[in-house]
C-alpha cells in the first residue's frame, strides 16, 4: 500500500441536532482514532437549540486539524430542501474515503478507520467496508448485539444489514450516488438506498470487529413511540426497495419485499394493539402472496378480536 501520510484520506461526516447529551462521546470517538494517515471530521450542526454547537466549537479549538465544524444559523432540515445538507457537507470533504457517524452514536475502536482503509487500499473491487456493532437501548439501558451481517445487493434488497456508523466507503461512489439525485424521492432513510447503490457497483466487506455503538433513542428518525411515525418509516422503506428492485431488474425479489412488509405490519399491529389501515387483500393479490395461512394471520392488522385470539393461541 502506498504511503498516505501527506493527504487527508478519510473524511468523517457527522450530522448533529440537539445532541448535547451525546456529542462529546461521538467526537471523542473521532479524535481517538490511531492511523498512519490524516483524517478530518466535517461536523454539521443544524442550528441546535441546546449546547451542541458550543461543545463542537470547544472540540474544534482543541483539535483544529481534525474537527471542521459547519454551524447553521437557521434549521435547514425543516426547510425541506432535498439534499441540501448532504451536498453542503460533501463539498467540504477532502478524503479519498467517507465514514459516517451521527452525533448521537459513537465509535469504540481506536483502529476502526485504519482497519477499513487497509482493506479498501488492498481490495479495489470493494466499495464499502462495515463492521459489527452494539446497540444501546435508551429505554432500558441495555447493550445488545447489533444487526450487521455479511451482505450484498440482493440481501440488502430485503433487509438492511449495514449499520451506518460502522461504514467506510469510496468517495467516488458517494459522488456518483449524489449525481443520481435520489434525495428527490423523500425516502425517510438516507443510508439504506446509498448502500444499495454502492453494492450495485462494487463488493462490500464485513470486518468481524465491534467498532461502535448505535444509540436506539426513544424518539429518532427510525425509532418512535408513535405508531404513525413507525408506519411511515416502514412504508417508505418498502417503496425505496421496490424502486431499486425495478431499477435493477430484480423483480423476483418483490415477493420477499412484500413478505417483509406484511411481517413488520403484523409486528406493529401486535405491539400497539391497533387496527392498521392497510389494503390487505389488494396487496396480497398484487404481490401474488398465495398463502392462506399468512393471509388469515395477517387479519390481526385489521381485527382486535383476531389479534387477541392469536395471542391466546400462542400463550
Amino acid at each position: 500500500m502506498e504511503s498516505l501520510d501527506n493527504q487527508i484520506v478519510v473524511s468523517i461526516q457527522c450530522l448533529t441536532y440537539n445532541h448535547a447529551p451525546y456529542i462529546r462521546q461521538c467526537l471523542d470517538g473521532f479524535v481517538m482514532q490511531k492511523t498512519n494517515f490524516r483524517f478530518e471530521a466535517i461536523v454539521h450542526d443544524d442550528a441546535s437549540t441546546d449546547e451542541t454547537a458550543a461543545i463542537i466549537q470547544e472540540y474544534a479549538e482543541k483539535y483544529p486539524d481534525i474537527i471542521k465544524p459547519i454551524f447553521e444559523k437557521e434549521n435547514q432540515y425543516s426547510k425541506g430542501i432535498p439534499g441540501y445538507i448532504t451536498n453542503l457537507v460533501s463539498s467540504k470533504c477532502k478524503g479519498k474515503y467517507i465514514a459516517i457517524c451521527e452525533g448521537d452514536d459513537y465509535w469504540t475502536d481506536p483502529y476502526k478507520l485504519q482497519k477499513q482503509v487497509d482493506y479498501l487500499e488492498t481490495h479495489p473491487e470493494c466499495g464499502l467496508v462495515h463492521t459489527r456493532h452494539e446497540k444501546y437501548i435508551e429505554r432500558t439501558g441495555e447493550f445488545k448485539p447489533g444487526w450487521a451481517e455479511e451482505t450484498d445487493f440482493e440481501k440488502n434488497l430485503i433487509r438492511n444489514r449495514i449499520c451506518t456508523l460502522t461504514t467506510c466507503f469510496r468517495k467516488n461512489l458517494w459522488e456518483s450516488y449524489n449525481k443520481e439525485d435520489f434525495h428527490k424521492y423523500y425516502w425517510p432513510m438516507g443510508d439504506a438506498p446509498l448502500w444499495l447503490y454502492i453494492m450495485s457497483l462494487s463488493e462490500s466487506k464485513l470486518l468481524d470487529d465491534v467498532t461502535g455503538v448505535y444509540r436506539e433513542r426513544l424518539e429518532s428518525a427510525s425509532h418512535s413511540a408513535k405508531l404513525e411515525k413507525n408506519l411511515s418509516f416502514l412504508k417508505g422503506g418498502y417503496e425505496m426497495k421496490k424502486f431499486f428492485i425495478k431499477k435493477y431488474n430484480k423483480e423476483s425479489f418483490q415477493k420477499s419485499n412484500a413478505l417483509y412488509m406484511v411481517k413488520e405490519l403484523k409486528r406493529l399491529s401486535y405491539l400497539y394493539d391497533k387496527n392498521i389501515d392497510f389494503a390487505l387483500t389488494p396487496f396480497f393479490i398484487e404481490n401474488r402472496l398465495w398463502n392462506l395461512r399468512l393471509y388469515l394471520s395477517s387479519l390481526s392488522i385489521k381485527s382486535k378480536l383476531v389479534r387477541h385470539m392469536l395471542k391466546l393461541l400462542k400463550s
